[in-house]
């Protein structure tokens, strides 16, 4: 049972490294060598996990979109899932983006749990986005979306890797184009565009933010999205 769960936490380790480091620096740029080093693993390891680098990407990817789809479900789901917060330090994690309401917990642990309902499906949407330009940091050159550094890099080059990441996207619109047509119900959305045209200019408008950010090592073009995207999306 130990060995089994030990052999999980290499592969686990493999891409969590490899994720890292083809966020940074791209597939191309990114060895084996590097990989196993960073990781603090065997090389024989990574081939006894994956035949190829190819699909060891492809399991990193796998990786990056289950979790993303998660934190998109969080975000804009009526009632996010639970947070822990350290009550004897005395913080406040409330994100200043986030139009919501809580009920607070204490545990006989000395920490909180905190849920959170956003009552406007407008409201977690935009929550959703402005949660992506705080992970963002002061240094966005450093960081990126990888789903989007691979389109730009592989897509031409595999199309194992292209299909997969058109998946992931499709994913996320499709979790966009969700939330929007229940705040068209509300009325706090346009209705002369339906939900999937909204959610294909939304994407592409996070996307290209997070490029041009990258680019320009600067969080302008991201706070400008942040700024435009309620003018764009409300009611007219």
């Amino acid at each position: 049972m130990i060995s089994i769960k030990r052999r999980g936490e290499t592969r686990d380790k493999l891409i969590e490294a490899g994720l890292q480091l083809m966020l940074a620096k791209g597939y191309t740029n990114t060895g084996i060598q590097e990989i196993v080093n960073q990781a603090g693993v065997p090389k024989g390891s990574f081939y006894h996990y994956f035949d190829s680098k190819e699909n060891f990407a492809l399991a990193i990817i796998d990786s990056f979109d289950r979790n993303h789809l998660l934190k998109i479900r969080r975000h804009l789901s009526s009632v996010e899932t639970s947070e822990q917060n350290d009550f004897s330090a005395g913080q406040d994690n409330k994100s200043p983006y986030r139009s919501t309401s809580r009920s607070i917990t204490a545990s006989t642990s000395g920490s909180i749990t905190t849920s959170t309902t956003s009552e406007r499906a407008l409201d977690r949407l935009l929550a959703y986005f402005r949660s992506v330009v705080e992970e963002k940091g002061d240094c966005p050159s450093k960081s990126g979306c990888l789903i989007g550094t691979l389109s730009q890099e592989m897509s031409g080059q595999s199309e194992l890797l292209r299909a997969r990441l058109a998946q992931a996207l499709d994913g996320w619109r499709a979790e966009f184009s969700q939330c929007l047509k229940l705040a068209q119900s509300e009325g706090d959305v346009r209705r002369d565009l339906c939900p999937i045209e909204l959610s294909e200019i939304v994407l592409s408008g996070l996307e290209g933010a997070i490029l041009r950010s990258k680019a320009t090592n600067s969080q302008a073009p991201l706070h400008s999205f942040i700024e435009l995207l309620p003018r764009l999306l409300q009611a007219i």
